[in-house]
């Protein structure tokens, strides 16, 4: 039987709802995540939290281990932490019951970790001889006993949606836990996981492509888990699957598309059908709609037509030469070559660029989405922002710190943060998302090196290794309990 071997199965990470961080410790400071708080990773290897103490930002059940240095990596779901030292060894913290006890399993973790995959409300470790160790919320996969046996050995890699895993053995057969709804549970298609090449992960679904070109999906039917309807479709020449909010699309080796599950997908039946049926290169979602880039660098959308279904406004300027589509909740942003940009979808959202159309034009790199707006990285380091302008869409009162010398930009849910080639910060959007950094401004005026985020605050790390911090107090924004170990 064909196998596809580690290196083509190291690919795909896991899908989730947030965005936790994983740091690898690079000489300075590194800092990672939970919903509302932050772990810094410091160059000698320890660790300092803050921030909710119930999402991880109380460590002081474990913190003599963690001043005691040697970690690497520090992961996290959405309320607990778990480090990683050389050895492999973890330490957890955070809420209980979203993976901050690993009392059950602690013998377990005392050395040979690789890596560790999460949920939002668990873990799973895999250790260097193949095995699985998993903890946290139970039926968020936190509990593993049912298939225990066939997480011994032999595992390449794990995938992660919302509440449960998936991991993939070096014989290409997937092994399932967690919520069952979720695709915790498999077994109504256990014998066609085989010979898997990768998976694929919605919120509460999985899709398995297999090394023929077939397609297997498993979980809620609403999230793509039942593709029965476009079966025949799947049964080969499938090249890749791209998850797209509710819904899951399969690009075939002809550039044809076949889509299933939420989000209204199969609207284009009728409308679209025949200009999905080749040539299709990518596809990108807002909430209800969709937007598929063509080989010649044409646009087709289909969809909601409120949040980007229709483009007929700007339909000759989406003709040819997109290089890549970006998105938010409800609308598009289409970045062709030369730097030009087109937007469409809600108005108020983002879909509307009018008001700084000819600084658009061209020269743009790239696109940063926040909730309900969009900011522009140009060519020459200015910013361009528009759409909704409590989440950021008006910069006008920084305007001038954003018209050069801006190398990358940060996006949270209704705020930015930019950072400069002279390692100074410029903030806007909503101050309670940390939009307004003015009590911090001095700290951020030079020497920052990179920045990170949570829900509702930011954390920018400086060369000689100190955080400043700003945003919601009580989500991070506020470190002044642990200033001291963090160099401020």
């Amino acid at each position: 039987m064909a196998t596809p071997g580690a290196n083509a199965l190291r690919k795909r990470g896991s899908w989730l709802s947030f965005d936790p961080v994983l740091i690898s410790v690079a000489g300075t400071s590194s800092i990672a995540s939970t919903s509302g708080s932050f772990a810094a990773v410091k160059s000698g290897g320890s660790v300092t939290t803050w921030g909710d103490p119930l999402s991880g930002g109380d460590s002081s059940a474990v913190m003599p281990l963690l001043l005691k240095g040697g970690f690497e990596k520090v992961y996290s779901t959405r309320k607990a932490f778990a480090a990683v030292t050389d050895a492999g060894a973890v330490t957890c913290w955070g809420d209980l019951k979203w993976g901050g006890d690993i009392s059950a399993v602690y013998h377990l973790l005392q050395g040979g970790v690789q890596e560790i995959f999460l949920t939002v409300s668990a873990f799973a470790a895999l250790k260097n001889n193949g095995s699985v160790v998993t903890w946290g919320s139970a039926k968020g996969g936190g509990d593993s006993s049912a298939v225990t046996q066939n997480l011994q050995s032999n595992v390449v890699l794990i995938y992660a949606n919302q509440s449960a895993f998936a991991a993939v053995k070096f014989d290409g057969t997937v092994v399932t836990w967690g919520d069952p709804d979720m695709g915790g549970d498999s077994s109504a298609v256990s014998s066609q996981l085989v010979d898997v090449k990768e998976i694929y992960s919605l919120r509460r679904a999985f899709a398995a492509l297999r090394l023929d070109g077939s397609v297997v999906t498993w979980g809620d039917a609403k999230w793509g888990g039942d593709s029965s309807a476009v079966r025949d479709q799947l049964q080969s020449g499938v090249q890749t699957i791209i998850s797209l909010g509710k819904a899951l699309v399969a690009i075939k080796t002809d550039g044809s598309i076949v889509a299933w599950g939420g989000n209204d997908v199969s609207i284009f039946s009728q409308q679209v059908k025949e200009q999905l049926q080749h040539d299709v290169k990518r596809v990108y979602v807002t909430s209800r709609a969709f937007a598929a880039v063509k080989s010649n660098g044409s646009v087709v959308t289909w969809g909601d037509l409120d949040t980007g279904g229709d483009s007929s406004g700007v339909r000759e300027l989406l003709e040819s030469d997109v290089e890549k589509i970006y998105s938010n909740e409800v609308a598009f942003v289409a970045l062709k070559f030369g730097g030009k940009v087109v937007t469409w979808g809600d108005a108020k959202g983002g879909g509307d660029s009018s008001l700084v159309k000819a600084k658009l034009a061209s020269g743009v790199l790239q696109v940063f989405p926040a909730q309900g707006a969009f900011a522009a990285l140009t060519s020459d380091g200015g910013v361009v922002t528009w759409g909704d302008s409590g989440s950021g869409g008006d910069s006008s009162e920084v305007a001038d710190r954003l018209r050069s010398g801006v190398k990358q930009v940060y996006p949270m849910k209704r705020a930015y943060a930019a950072l400069k080639h002279d390692g100074s910060v410029v903030t806007w959007g909503d101050p309670n998302y940390g939009g307004d950094s003015s009590e911090v401004e001095k700290e951020l005026m030079a020497e920052v090196d990179k920045i990170y985020f949570n829900d509702m605050a930011f954390a920018a790390v400086k060369s000689s290794g100190s955080v400043v911090t700003w945003g919601d107090a009580e989500w991070g924004g506020d470190s002044s309990t642990v200033k001291s170990q963090l160099g401020m």
